[in-house]
């Protein structure tokens, strides 16, 4: 079903009703729903939508227990089905608000201890490569004076995390580092895309 957020009803095509009822779905107080007292009307349409079919049924997300019991319209002429808004914040597949895509920062505690990043040490990864392409080896750049100490100590942490590994040269390929200062003061460490010969920055 696709989310409306506008539709106050959830409406479903006449060929989903009827494969309701090929799989038996658990389906209550179903009744015709021509003499409906509340009409509805398509999207930037004055046109009256038709329905046949009026009923409850229990709707859930695949892989959540959990699940509501919810009232269906049925639409012969239908071309999607929509999930209402009340609905879907119901089953919480629908969320309105400042902090939707807010990320918070938690603490995984293991045994009382703080769970590490995790990781899979001395294991060995082959990464396809096209022979074709020529390797570059770009030069470092140098860091802002001001971030030094900052830049260093980052390195130095993600090293005793084992996040990241010194690695014995000479290597193919080289990219410098880009550090970013971010609002918290923070730095975030970046890594500079290689460029083709043709398209190499000067």
């Amino acid at each position: 079903m696709v989310v409306d957020s506008g539709s106050p009803a959830n409406i479903i095509r006449e060929e989903t009703y009827a494969k309701l009822k090929k799989l038996g779905a658990k389906i209550i107080n179903e009744r015709d729903a021509d003499q409906m007292e509340t009409q509805y009307e398509s999207f930037a349409s004055k046109d009256k939508i038709l329905f046949t079919k009026a009923f409850e049924v229990e709707i859930s997300v695949p892989g959540d227990d959990s699940g509501c019991w919810t009232h269906m319209l049925v639409a012969p002429h239908g071309q999607t089905d929509l999930l209402s808004k009340s609905t879907a914040f119901a089953l919480r597949v629908l969320k309105i608000g400042y902090n939707v895509n807010n990320v918070v920062q938690k603490n995984y505690l293991e045994d009382g201890h703080v769970k590490e990043f995790p990781k899979v040490p001395d294991m060995l990864v082959r990464i396809q490569i096209d022979e074709t392409v020529r390797s570059v080896i770009q030069p470092v750049r140098r860091l802002p004076i001001a971030m030094e100490a900052d830049v260093e100590k980052v390195i130095q942490d993600l090293l005793e995390k084992k996040i990241i590994e010194i690695a014995d040269g000479p290597l193919s390929w080289v990219s410098p580092l880009v550090p970013i200062r971010k609002s918290d003061v923070q730095i975030r460490l970046c890594v500079e895309g290689c460029a083709t010969p043709t398209m190499s920055p000067r």
